[in-house]
């Protein structure tokens, strides 16, 4: 048994198809299945079912995968204690990040930290919530920013930080004459909202008062979208209302100052964390990235302070 054997696994896993796997690893697909083969061979067990499609791991292959990758984990760990000791930033790191987060932290945050550390290659996939924790069980990413707490076994997550949620309303709306919003106002009758599994419509959602059998956005109109940046600018043609986070105010992102609102009390925010498995390897490189993002909401909090004085 080899670690390229066990690498040869695991890609196959995370595929779940011999010829995109191949493909990952550069090698042809013959090379693949007679690794695989051999490996099956010599644990005496089969690995993978091939009758289905795609194909799937066998309950034996599942255990297999799992300690497959918990050996990698700690051979990469041997190179990383190394390059740290050295201080070396170097190396790669996977990032799942939130569709309502990417446009505001990737060009902002993510953007600086790749810039500052020239020698570490960035990976980037924009993931829902449920889809971050599950790629970091397969390991196939390193660390998630997510916005809901994920209350799942192996998996640790620190707060970077809390952003306020305002209201964009559009003229005509009967809230925009208001200064400020409370959130007994709020009708989800009335709200332009994102499509289900993002997390930040369920916050809103909440928000809401119970109504009973009203559904989202009762409008000639029907929309829904997986873009914050997609209903801002429906509310700015003179459609409705929808609920935002500050990020999306701030910087270079497209906002009508006279459109915003913010609640009263100012208490309603959604919470940036920063997710990994408990034995993540690249911890250094992890926690440079969280002290970049944070350092980047604290500039752009201070620059609005500022303005906002001026």
């Amino acid at each position: 048994m080899t670690l390229v054997q066990l690498r040869y696994l695991v890609a196959l896993d995370n595929s779940r198809h011999f010829r995109q796997a191949a493909a990952q690893l550069g090698i042809s697909q013959p090379s693949l299945s007679n690794q695989l083969g051999n490996l099956e061979s010599e644990l005496g067990a089969q690995l993978f079912d091939r009758s289905t499609k795609p194909i799937s791991p066998t309950p034996v292959g599942e255990q297999v995968i799992a300690q497959a990758r918990v050996v990698l984990g700690e051979a990469e760990r041997l190179e990383v204690i190394v390059k740290g000791i050295a201080g070396e930033m170097a190396g790669e790191l996977r990032i799942g990040i939130l569709p309502t987060l990417a446009p505001y932290i990737v060009p902002q945050a993510i953007a600086k930290f790749s810039n500052r550390y020239p020698d570490v290659k960035v990976e980037v996939h924009e993931l829902l919530g449920k889809q971050v924790a599950e790629y970091i069980k397969r390991d196939l990413i390193d660390v998630g920013l997510v916005t809901s707490p994920l209350a799942s076994r192996g998996i640790v997550e620190d707060v970077l930080f809390e952003e306020p949620l305002l209201c964009y309303i559009a003229e005509g709306h009967p809230l925009f004459r208001r200064k400020k919003v409370w959130q007994k106002d709020l009708s989800v009758e009335g709200i332009w909202l994102l499509k289900e599994g993002h997390a930040l419509r369920e916050q809103i959602i909440a928000l809401c008062p119970v109504e009973q059998g009203k559904d989202p956005v009762n409008y000639r109109l029907s929309f829904e979208s997986d873009s914050i940046e997609a209903l801002k600018r429906l509310v700015e043609s003179g459609q409705g209302m929808t609920v935002i986070p500050w990020l999306s105010t701030v910087g270079k992102t497209m906002c009508d100052p006279s459109l915003i609102r913010p609640f009263s009390p100012a208490t309603q925010k959604r919470t940036v964390r920063m997710i990994h498995a408990k034995r993540l390897i690249q911890t250094q490189l992890a926690q440079a990235l969280a002290e970049e993002i944070k350092a980047t909401y604290a500039m752009l909090s201070s620059v609005e302070k500022r303005d906002a004085v001026l």
